[in-house]
């Protein structure tokens, strides 16, 4: 749903930065972590992701 949205804001030319801390977190997977090591897990995923 959220890649939906921003490809239809991205198609108008609009801004895609989330404007509101519940949009960052429907859309920024770090800020769901609840703990340090799930947020550690998140990020070294992050770091070796090749796609």
């Amino acid at each position: 749903m959220a890649t939906t949205i921003l490809a239809d804001v991205r198609a108008a030319g609009e801004a895609t930065v989330p404007t509101t801390i519940g949009a960052e977190r429907v859309t920024n997977p770090s800020l769901r972590a609840q703990t340090v090591a799930a947020y550690a897990t998140l990020w070294r995923g992050k770091d070796d992701f090749r796609g």
